[in-house]
């Protein structure tokens, strides 16, 4: 895992670059005959927000939204959500 820290960038400019990062990893080929395709689960978020007041807040929802790109499947960008889940059962 890394993290990619913009500053002054509001959220559509995050996935604008989570967007880049994603799609160059997609077209790189690695191993010895270059046949094996990198996948990548990213979580985007923006700081400041009403639904955070704290840095430790944005790293949290940062988190958040990689375990949900993650638990759905990985290879695709989430985006911090401050709602509630709700649960169907």
């Amino acid at each position: 895992e890394f993290a990619a820290i913009l500053p002054k960038t509001h959220l559509g400019g995050g996935l604008t670059v989570a967007g880049r990062i994603f799609h160059a990893l997609r077209q790189l080929r690695v191993g010895p005959a270059q046949i094996i395709q990198l996948s990548a689960s990213i979580g985007v978020s923006a700081y400041p927000s009403a639904s955070m007041t704290s840095s430790s807040d944005f790293f949290r929802s940062a988190e958040n939204a990689l375990v949900r790109s993650k638990n759905s499947g990985r290879d695709r960008i989430s985006v911090y959500d401050a709602a509630p889940q709700l649960a169907i059962a």
